[in-house]
């Protein structure tokens, strides 16, 4: 499938992933409020640690060498299974790791209902076959099961969700929504993807050593994209926890949109290497990075001026504490935006897992260092700057070290454009605030319609950007305004 083709149906997923939770997330917050949303997602960090132990670096390596096979299915075969066989068996005991904390240590013991339905997440990691299908660049596949699955999961939510006590429904319909998408990708890949192989003839020793290696890499980045979480609930109090988490939603809301190239340029990166087209990597990045940077800039900016009119009608009166919080996450949009291009795309894409790994631990340490400074004196505020600054390190090491691999350059035009084009969406924000008395839903519907109007207009007559330009280009099209 080609290039465009995937990264029309990743978008279109992560679209989906926005538009659902943008649905369910108003509805949740006020029905459990927010200790219950803290604790919530206190135990779905909790569990999610011990996922990136149980798929042991499988994600990214599994997307990888599947890609490799090519059309083989004797030799993607092979491939899966020896990498199912591995995600088992560490599955297998990391669940009774988990249970065994959840008992033993006394923090995790109070919340202990909540910490073992969130630990099903652990048990059923060997079932999530996800890996495999982005390796095959079946993005179609997964995106219309997505859709589906989501469907069901909101008809669940208003059915079973309805008051402060509903937390347990809530969760269980989480782990039923996981469990459909592993039943339904099973089904798909007996039927279209794979064969029997013998036992005698899987080698899992040879995945060991580049798993482990991609497997520190995951536990690093985890650190300081998970860890605030927990430390939060170790540190603070749920509350704090559950203004973090709601604030960070909404950055992580949007990240989806922005990053929507990545996993299509994984792979189409690994593939090229392999083919020592380099050339044609770098195009790729450079679309990668134009995309990105076009819609990373303005979101960035755009969430920052109105969170203080969104939060209280999106989460609630109750989530107000969440607003600075918000307005500092916002700017994980374009850091975390710039350094998945140079990190999971160039320089995973590549081959170079131990630069990768270089770049993450530094974030690592960071991010720990300042969490335990800044959380308790700031609570969220903290963790929120922990986070940000962290990316930032981040995102700096990982364009240095790519430096050494291949050298990207972007026309100024690409670079200046973004920035002169979101000037009419301060000066519309100032004007309502000043003197238009409106509500906070005629505030927002004027600032993000007309922000987005002149946005889009500079970036297509200005400066003829061309992500705006073949995305207005191809739906004029469609409607035959314009020929193709």
């Amino acid at each position: 499938m080609s290039l465009r083709k995937n990264a029309i149906y990743n978008i279109i997923l992560n679209i989906s992933n926005v538009l659902f939770p943008f649905i369910t997330t108003p509805y949740v917050s006020r029905i459990l409020g927010v200790e219950n949303i803290g604790v919530v997602n206190f135990a779905i960090a909790y569990a999610a640690y011990f996922v990136l132990f149980a798929m042991l670096g499988i994600p990214t390596y599994g997307m990888r060498v599947v890609a490799k096979c090519g059309e083989s299915k004797e030799e993607r075969s092979k491939v899966f299974f020896e990498l199912f066989s591995i995600v088992t068996i560490c599955s297998l005991i990391v669940s009774i790791i988990y249970v065994i904390s959840v008992f033993v240590v006394p923090t995790l013991y109070e919340e202990r209902v909540f910490l073992l339905i969130a630990g099903m997440t652990v048990f059923l990691a060997p079932l999530n076959i996800e890996w495999y299908f982005g390796g095959r660049e079946r993005f179609g596949m997964i995106t219309m099961r997505s859709l589906v699955v989501k469907g069901v999961m909101l008809a669940g939510l208003f059915l079973f969700v309805r008051d402060r006590g509903d937390v347990m429904p809530y969760m269980w319909l989480q782990t039923a929504s996981l469990l459909l998408s592993h039943i339904w990708n099973w089904g798909y890949l007996v039927k279209n993807e794979i064969k029997k192989c013998s036992i005698k003839s899987l080698n899992i020793r040879l995945h060991v050593k580049p798993m482990l290696l991609l497997f520190s890499s995951s536990i690093a980045i985890s650190i300081y994209t998970m860890l605030d979480t927990l430390m939060l609930g170790f540190l603070s109090n749920y509350t704090e926890v559950g203004y973090y988490t709601s604030a960070m939603k909404i950055s992580r809301l949007i990240m989806p949109i922005v990053v929507a190239m990545s996993p299509v340029v994984f792979v189409r990166v690994a593939a090229l290497k392999e083919q020592g087209d380099f050339d044609a990597i770098k195009e790729v990045l450079k679309g990668s990075f134009s995309y990105m940077y076009t819609i990373a800039v303005p979101v960035t900016f755009g969430i920052i001026v109105i969170a203080p009119r969104f939060v209280p009608l999106f989460f609630g009166e109750e989530f107000i504490p969440s607003t600075l919080s918000l307005q500092i996450l916002s700017l994980l949009i374009l850091i975390i935006g710039t350094n998945n291009v140079y990190g999971p795309q160039l320089i995973q894409g590549m081959g170079y897992d131990k630069l990768f790994l270089k770049g993450v631990l530094v974030g690592t340490v960071l991010n720990f260092t300042l969490n335990m400074i800044l959380i308790k004196p700031f609570g969220s505020v903290g963790a929120s700057v922990a986070s940000v600054l962290s990316e930032t390190v981040v995102a700096i090491v990982m364009y240095l070290f790519s430096l050494r691999i291949l050298k990207l350059h972007y026309d100024k035009k690409t670079m200046i454009a973004p920035w002169v084009a979101i000037i009419p969406m301060f000066v519309v924000s100032m004007l309502v605030n000043n003197f238009m008395k409106v509500h906070d839903v005629t505030y927002l519907l004027i600032v993000i319609s007309s922000s987005v109007f002149f946005y889009v207009a500079i970036m297509y007559f200005v400066f003829k950007n061309q992500v705006i330009v073949s995305v207005i280009d191809g739906v004029l099209s469609k409607f035959r305004i314009i020929k193709k």
